[in-house]
């Protein structure tokens, strides 16, 4: 299997594409926490009350797909079960994949697995996106790029969880 680059930002009917087939295919997603203080607003709060039906577990942890931050510091990401419930409230929210859509106020960097391994990972404020299932890479302009293993990341039940709580 190819790992697929995405090379521009998907948006409108493009991106309700690619989330159809995310969601098709994974069992859970991730959102990160927006280390630019975007948990205190409104939006952010509102978007995370709707999708805590289907909340999962938060991970805490100093690397996650293409992004580490310095010993000490964590990353903390919110898993969540993939359902077409949860599909059409992100729907509500994000309009496109990277940032350019609404930068620092909602949860970023908008990851898919099935089974605990990434299918399809995302930086939005990097404009960063792999397909790791060619499934996921329905639209948009996508380019082969040389697997990474160490991006490919899995969940792994025994990682620093902080269970059923937002």
């Amino acid at each position: 299997m190819n790992m697929l680059s995405l090379m521009e930002n998907v948006s409108g009917e493009a991106f309700e594409e690619l989330m159809s087939a995310c969601f098709l295919y994974a069992d859970s997603f991730s959102l990160t926490k927006n280390g630019w203080g975007a948990d205190k607003s409104r939006a952010s709060r509102e978007l995370m009350q709707k999708l805590a039906p289907y909340y999962l577990r938060t991970i805490r942890t100093d690397h996650w797909f293409c992004y580490r931050v310095p010993g000490g510091q964590e990353i903390e990401v919110f898993l969540f079960r993939a359902c077409g419930a949860a599909r059409r409230i992100l729907l509500e929210r994000y309009h496109c994949l990277f940032s350019g859509d609404a930068p620092w106020e909602l949860p970023e960097d908008l990851c898919f697995f099935r089974n605990g391994t990434l299918i399809l990972g995302s930086v939005s404020h990097e404009d960063i996106c792999f397909a790791y299932d060619e499934r996921t890479a329905v639209c948009g302009r996508w380019e082969t790029a040389l697997p990474d293993a160490a991006e490919q990341i899995r969940l792994h039940p025994n990682e620093n969880i902080k269970e059923n709580h937002l």
